[in-house]
């Protein structure tokens, strides 16, 4: 064969489906990263950083083409004619330099979850770049072998692709075919996951059924591969029948546990809601029962007063200043007894005051909130109800009753609100240390039902960020603090 020969066998939009191969795998690296904040709760920010090392892969790709073209165009002007030496062909220096190129790309993918991730970057990293070698075997498989059914040729087809001087037809497709799929879960994950802060956290329990899939799914891959003339796969029907459900099963079962996983995040949703009206109805009982009480004071008011002045005017002074403090205290019963200067938490501080009163935990509460939060009344209700319930939770652990307090402190600065809410605790070795509650955004809880529980903190985090809010929170030997900073 000659280099003219060599060239114009299919070999310039050979350039352009390998620059595509590089972008596809660009795109699945930052699958990867959007897939572990999403879905396995690892802490994490997709900034700029995030994309250099994709990119960066993308510029290997455009080399790495631009040099093939630039080779090419040489050996066609003074080689054009001249017969290939079998030198030329070997493909041993390719290997070598393909599987630079491999280490390359494998450093980029460890750079990239380095970069993004927040805590055990180096372990985060090797995850990745184990996550990168299984996604792009596992689709190579899928893709092509499934195309090799639907075509009714498996030994054709998949001989084609495996061949370095073999039709590029079947390669081509596998590329756009993963590039369309790639491009397609980089949209979903950015826009109705990642940008809209929907984060859905995947248990262990999802997790394994989901990796015994995948090996369920290559292992029939590889078995009908190498097993294929024992098994009755000469029917064109059988052929494409096994090819389609072998493609769907593979992508569907993944998305179906996703849409599960969904629903259980709108139960969250809904106990989220069920606590905001919850908390507005209690408000609009202490409204009414204000509303009845001022009714009838004031409808009494007039015989209270004739009372006093004849108290007065038989000159009964000590009997006159009695009377008047037993009316004062009617009036400060009647009174908000927590006032905070936000409608909203004066209605959950009070709730859960009654529900502390009932569990014998002595609260007290300090500071004004001027103006009020600024914030959406579900909002309010979903940082300081979980922030109040966790500490409520954590004083009915302590046996001593005595012992069972919950300080609510309000300090403001010129930028900042910035509320601490106290407890006291107890270490409980058979449940979660409470200093670990507000770590990252994986769930932690102690109760038992841990498929219901242990959002709490996480939507804390999450309605905060909102508003550009701070949660810290930090543990001592009786006492556990939760510091909320809210702009003003």
């Amino acid at each position: 064969m000659t280099y003219s020969e060599f060239f114009s066998n299919g070999y310039w939009n050979q350039l352009f489906f390998s620059f595509l191969s590089y972008v596809c795998e660009a795109i699945t690296m930052l699958n990867i990263v959007f897939v572990a904040i999403c879905f396995l709760g690892y802490e994490g920010k997709i900034s700029k950083k995030t994309f250099i090392f994709p990119f960066i892969n993308v510029v290997i790709g455009a080399v790495m083409v631009g040099y093939s073209l630039l080779t090419a165009l040489f050996y066609l002007k003074y080689y054009g004619d001249t017969m290939i030496p079998p030198e030329v062909t070997d493909n041993t220096f390719q290997r070598i330099f393909v599987n630079v190129i491999k280490v390359i790309i494998f450093l980029l993918m460890f750079f990239t979850a380095f970069v993004t991730f927040k805590k055990h970057r180096i372990l985060r990293g090797l995850e990745s770049i184990i996550a990168l070698v299984a996604i792009e075997s596992y689709m190579e498989l899928l893709i092509v072998n499934s195309i090799s059914y639907i075509s009714g040729d498996f030994e054709k087809v998949f001989g084609d692709y495996t061949s370095l001087n073999g039709q590029p037809s079947i390669t081509k497709v596998y590329v756009v075919l993963n590039f369309l799929i790639q491009v397609t879960l980089l949209l979903i994950l950015y826009f109705v996951l990642y940008k809209k802060q929907r984060f859905i956290y995947v248990g262990w329990g999802y997790r394994l059924l989901f990796i015994l899939w995948i090996a369920f799914n290559l292992f029939s891959i590889i078995y009908i591969t190498y097993d294929s003339d024992e098994l009755v796969v000469s029917i064109n029907r059988l052929e494409t029948i096994h090819g389609i459900s072998m493609l769907v099963m593979s992508i569907g079962l993944p998305v179906l546990i996703a849409i599960l996983i969904a629903r259980k995040r709108a139960v969250e949703k809904t106990v989220i809601q069920e606590g905001y009206i919850a908390s507005e109805l209690e408000y609009i009982n202490q409204y009414k029962r204000s509303q009845e009480e001022t009714r009838a004071f004031r409808h009494d008011i007039a015989n209270n007063l004739s009372l006093l002045a004849a108290m007065m005017e038989e000159d009964k002074s000590e009997e006159a200043k009695a009377y008047v403090n037993e009316l004062l205290g009617e009036v400060r019963g009647m009174s908000p007894k927590y006032v905070t200067g936000d409608e909203m938490l004066d209605c959950i501080v009070g709730m859960k005051a009654s529900k502390m009163e009932d569990e014998n935990i002595r609260f007290d509460y300090d500071g004004m909130i001027d103006g009020g939060l600024g914030m959406k009344p579900v909002d309010v209700c979903n940082i300081f109800a979980n922030a109040l319930d966790n500490a409520i939770e954590a004083c009915e652990k302590i046996s001593e009753k005595e012992n069972r307090w919950i300080n609510m402190i309000v300090k403001r600065t010129d930028k900042f609100f910035n509320i601490k809410l106290s407890n006291s605790i107890t270490q409980d070795k058979k449940g979660i240390s409470l200093d670990n509650l507000f770590e990252g955004l994986n769930r932690k809880t102690s109760k038992k039902d841990k498929n219901l529980h242990g959002f709490g903190t996480q939507n804390m985090r999450r309605a905060l960020e909102k508003y550009d809010g701070m949660l810290k929170s930090e543990a001592e030997e009786d006492a556990f603090t939760v510091s909320i900073m809210i702009p003003r």
